[in-house]
């Protein structure tokens, strides 16, 4: 966006809000600088919502004119209220992690738990609480499930041994990121490998 078109977006949402002042009759505190604006014009939100979001804000800010980041959050939870989060998710579905998880980005797992905007989720070595919004689902049919769970099952019992070497533990970080059920020639002999090393 053009500095010059910003400006009149800004210029334009600043007499949205002093307009839903003055028929509110709210006495609150005006913008004085244009970046306070930015996070209310890029939501795209009608005049009314602009008033009601930087009337919030103004509340966070305790009476006073809203930074930046206070104006971000308003925002961010008017949209949350007004327009709550539903989850796609249900138990027992694989999804991969699309981010928020240190070190598991693009790894599957399965949701265990579902809550009202996140998933408790289950991986080879660990249980997560993740964002919906940092979850994918993984389109498998019965039997494709079926394999993938069989599949954390034999990561998991290697994973419950303790002290895996190295060279064990770059097998299953490779595994944990396929995009499919059935393991290749090459990796199903790696897996029963590490199965044979460790667990017999």
């Amino acid at each position: 966006m053009l500095y010059i078109e910003r400006c009149m977006i800004a210029a334009e949402t600043y007499y949205q809000i002093e307009e839903y002042l003055k028929t509110q009759g709210l006495n609150d505190p005006k913008p004085t600088k244009q970046k306070q604006l930015r996070p209310i014009f890029q939501a795209h939100l009608s005049p009314i919502e602009a008033g009601e979001v930087w009337v919030m804000a103004v509340g966070i800010a305790l009476g006073q004119v809203p930074s930046y980041s206070m104006v971000k959050t308003a925002v961010k939870a008017y949209q949350e209220q007004k327009y709550p989060t539903i989850n796609p998710f249900a138990e027992g579905e694989i999804c991969r992690i699309k981010s928020g998880v240190p070190g598991k980005t693009n790894c599957w797992c399965v949701v265990s738990s579902v809550r009202k905007d996140e998933c408790v989720v289950n991986t080879w070595d660990g249980e997560y609480t993740i964002s919906v919004s940092n979850l994918s689902p993984m389109k498998f049919t019965h039997l494709q499930e079926e394999q993938i769970l069989d599949l954390g099952a034999r990561m998991t019992a290697l994973y419950e041994v303790g002290e895996l070497d190295e060279a064990a533990l770059w097998v299953l970080k490779g595994l944990e990121k396929l995009n499919r059920s059935q393991l290749n020639s090459i990796e199903e002999r790696l897996l029963r490998l590490l199965e044979e090393e460790y667990l017999n």
